[in-house]
């Protein structure tokens, strides 16, 4: 009878400690969720300058970088 006891208040000790901190991070995740849901697709452009170095005599570039 005690390690049943044992038991339901091991499990609800665990259940209930930081109860705050375990809603506060179930909310998040689901907001997160939500977000990651909405399939907004984001596109970014940057230019960046690339500089070719030490070409081979052999190789010819067909467009200009």
């Amino acid at each position: 009878m005690a390690k049943k006891e044992y038991k339901k208040n091991f499990y609800s000790f665990f259940l209930w400690k930081n109860i705050s901190t375990k809603l506060s991070a179930l909310g998040l995740a689901f907001l997160l969720w939500l977000f990651v849901l909405s399939e907004n697709e984001y596109i970014i452009s940057t230019d960046i300058p690339i500089e070719v170095r030490n070409l081979p005599a052999q190789l010819v570039l067909n467009e200009k970088v």
